[in-house]
């Protein structure tokens, strides 16, 4: 399909030069030739190499005649918005990520100041504290609790790892959706 499409805008191209060089013999289309396997080929000397089989992208770049240079503006215009549409969604992706790291440093910080609040209170201050671990000591129920702490912020650490590497992944894929469009758009108009 890609195929079909990419010779239908080669066909056309080759048409515009032709009848603007008032040589109406060279039409564009088929002559004949298997250049490639879809056979579009002008007369004007361009020719399709697209893969038929794969339906990808031409390797080649066509110059821009005086008479597609609005019609290519009109394509740059196209690709600049989707660029811009697909930054916009993929910043707002990356913008909640980073204020998801922000909160997990918050309660990191929160966590380590009540470690060493925790720390600095006697052991018989604990009595009363973790009542399901009775069978603990009050220094056993210390150590229990600073370790919790210790616990949720490796659990904090884990998030923020995690979101900064899809911080990376949606980089990463901003950068793909992008020149996906821009070829999707120009097909074998590549600037």
């Amino acid at each position: 399909e890609k195929a079909k499409k990419c010779c239908k805008q080669l066909e056309k191209l080759c048409k515009d030069k032709c009848k603007k060089q008032k040589q109406k013999q060279q039409k564009g289309g088929n002559c004949g030739k298997k250049h490639c396997k879809c056979g579009k080929k002008c007369k004007c000397g361009k020719k399709c190499k697209c893969n038929s089989k794969s339906g990808g992208n031409p390797p080649f770049v066509l110059k821009i005649s005086k008479a597609n240079q609005k019609y290519h503006s009109k394509l740059k215009k196209q690709v600049d918005e989707g660029k811009k549409a697909i930054q916009k969604k993929g910043q707002k992706k990356i913008n909640k990520l980073e204020q998801k790291i922000k909160k997990e440093e918050e309660s990191i910080q929160k966590n380590k100041k009540f470690k060493a609040a925790l720390k600095k209170l006697k052991a018989s201050e604990f009595d009363n504290k973790l009542k399901s671990k009775k069978h603990m000591s009050n220094a056993q129920k210390k150590k229990e609790m600073c370790d919790r702490q210790d616990k949720k912020n490796e659990k904090c650490q884990q998030k923020i790892k995690e979101a900064k590497q899809q911080i990376k992944d949606t980089k990463q894929q901003i950068k793909e959706q992008k020149k996906d469009h821009e070829q999707k758009v120009y097909g074998p108009f590549q600037p």
